[in-house]
């Protein structure tokens, strides 16, 4: 599988490279400046280096994030202009509009991905177990990945409102922060989702990226990420359960550290409701088979950018990738995320928290 990816990014870069080519000589051509014989050579040298250049650049702030992502996205749109123009080019009009139709394609993609980021809306499920002995609304927030999109207001306005909700619990499913999250917006990510009004408690478990799996210079330590967490009144789930009202029983999964399902509900009473909450979703067939009833996720962003979530459901990266699945007495949740990952823009899908309405 590996193997596979490799090959397909190599083409997709070749792609890329060769689209944008295209693009730029047909520029060119438009400004009639093809006559010089290298001028071939000149342009596909342009297209290797911005190609390259946007992928170095691209996770280097949101101004980079944004440019990079524009070039990657006329290099695609412009193959399609390059098709239209082999079909279209007898027509006079064309031939003075058709270098603008990937440019400005591409600029209402950035824009509405930009802006489809920031507008996080809720997402709303109501699962029926006879398990229950009481109703609960479960508010599921993960992938904030704080400093990328949402700051400290936009975060507190959705605080105020999932609290004007009156939730009886809150889930924070992993990527709360990441390696790119400084010290001071750690401490605030999680001072502000504390506030978060609510009558069992909120349960917070680990994602990839929460204890700067991938940084060399991490700003804060998992140390200081715990006792902020805790600080906060924030109940850190790493294999461990915690119960609510005696029929409800909530198990989180950890990321760096993991042991057997059976071991983690050796003593649990398998006729309470079981939810258990890990970041990435896997493993549906044997937490079916443990007895688990609920499992909540984040993880896959939904894709976040055409085509990622395409390639996340032809190989089958995760048992899930976005929405709800049931299973008899088993359901999987997965959120597209609150935000996202290194660049504040999303095409696929939105931006959301979930409320989940667990009844009889």
């Amino acid at each position: 599988m590996p193997y596979i990816m490799m090959f397909l990014i190599l083409i997709l870069l070749i792609v890329l490279i060769i689209s944008l080519y295209l693009y730029i000589y047909q520029v060119v051509k438009l400004l009639k400046l093809d006559k010089n014989k290298l001028i071939k050579y000149v342009a596909l040298i342009v297209a290797i280096i911005l190609i390259f250049g946007s992928i170095y650049v691209i996770f280097v702030s949101t101004f980079w994030s944004l440019v990079s992502l524009f070039i990657l996205h006329l290099s695609l749109l412009s193959f399609i202009t390059y098709l239209l123009n082999i079909l279209l080019k007898r027509f006079k009009l064309w031939n003075k509009i058709y270098v603008f139709i990937s440019l400005m394609l591409s600029f209402i993609v950035i824009v509405y991905g930009y802006f489809n980021m920031l507008n996080v809306v809720s997402t709303t499920y109501t699962v029926h177990n006879e398990k229950l002995d009481n109703q609960y609304k479960i508010v599921l927030i993960a992938d904030l990945h704080y400093g990328v999109s949402l700051n400290d207001k936009q975060l507190k306005k959705y605080c105020d409102e999932i609290s004007s909700l009156n939730p009886d619990f809150v889930v924070l499913a992993g990527d709360i922060v990441d390696e790119r999250t400084t010290k001071k917006q750690m401490e605030s990510a999680f001072k502000l989702l504390g506030s978060i009004k609510n009558n069992y408690g909120i349960f917070y478990t680990y994602g990839n990226h929460d204890k700067n799996n991938y940084s060399a210079n991490p700003a804060y330590t998992s140390v200081e990420l715990a006792k902020e967490i805790q600080k906060n009144n924030i109940n850190i789930l790493e294999e461990q359960i915690y119960l609510i009202n005696e029929d409800l029983v909530i198990i989180g999964r950890g990321y760096d550290v993991r042991t057997s399902l059976d071991q983690i509900l050796k003593y649990v009473d398998k006729e309470k409701f079981l939810l258990a909450v890990d970041h990435i979703p896997q493993e549906y067939i044997p937490n079916m088979e443990s007895g688990i009833n609920m499992l909540l996720s984040g993880h896959t962003h939904a894709g976040q950018i055409f085509p990622v979530g395409l390639i996340e459901r032809i190989f089958k990266t995760s048992d899930l990738i976005y929405g709800i699945s049931e299973y008899e007495n088993f359901t999987g949740i997965v959120t597209s995320g609150i935000a996202g990952w290194a660049m504040p823009m999303r095409t696929e899908k939105h931006s959301e928290y979930v409320i989940i309405n667990l009844e009889q």
